[in-house]
């Protein structure tokens, strides 16, 4: 009962102290209560702008730095196909003399014409499978002797294509075949191809 009274009493003295408060604070609360609420609003806003600017920054830094890219590696290509050896490779090696003898050419830019059997990638980074040497005796010709070459055209090539193209010698790669055996083959690269046929 003690305690019952007691908290009354703090009530009544509570209710009579606000009574007592002047008349302008009753005015001055709200607006204060107001102003607080705005100004979080705003920094909050403000705080969403900045990190809607920081994304687009980002996206634009991500663009910029793409097409940089892109130039650095065609200034490269325009190099390389100045490049007097590039511009006088040697004439085609056969297969099994590249092959055996890879080490010997490495670094070396080499002539050939062959049919595209594999197609992977995009413009600029092509990966494809192409076989250099030409069997058999028209109209009856095929093509064998495959060679993986990273292809830095942005020329579309399809399966099927004879292609005539200069090539640095890389060394060789080793891929896993459908079966899941390993396939080691030349690798080389070319920085442009032109379609001379197609070996339909």
């Amino acid at each position: 009962m003690a305690g019952s009274k007691t908290g009354q009493t703090r009530m009544k003295l509570s209710i009579k102290a606000l009574k007592n408060l002047p008349k302008w604070l009753y005015f001055f609360v709200p607006i204060l209560i107001i102003l607080i609420i705005g100004i979080v609003g705003i920094a909050s806003s403000r705080h969403s702008k900045v990190a809607s600017n920081t994304q687009q920054t980002s996206t634009s830094s991500d663009s910029s730095l793409q097409v940089s890219n892109q130039t650095n590696q065609q200034q490269s290509i325009d190099a390389i196909k100045a490049d007097p050896n590039y511009q006088n490779p040697k004439p085609g090696v056969p297969y099994d003399e590249l092959f055996r003898n890879i080490d010997s050419y490495k670094g070396q830019y080499l002539h050939y014409t062959g049919e595209v059997v594999q197609v992977l990638g995009s413009s600029g980074n092509w990966n494809l499978r192409v076989n250099i040497t030409q069997k058999g005796e028209a109209p009856y010709t095929y093509w064998e002797d495959p060679v993986y070459v990273f292809s830095y055209s942005p020329d579309r090539v399809i399966e099927k294509d004879v292609i005539d193209f200069t090539a640095y010698v890389n060394g060789t790669i080793t891929y896993k075949s459908v079966l899941g055996g390993d396939i080691t083959v030349p690798s080389l690269n070319i920085y442009e191809q032109k379609v001379i046929g197609r070996a339909d």
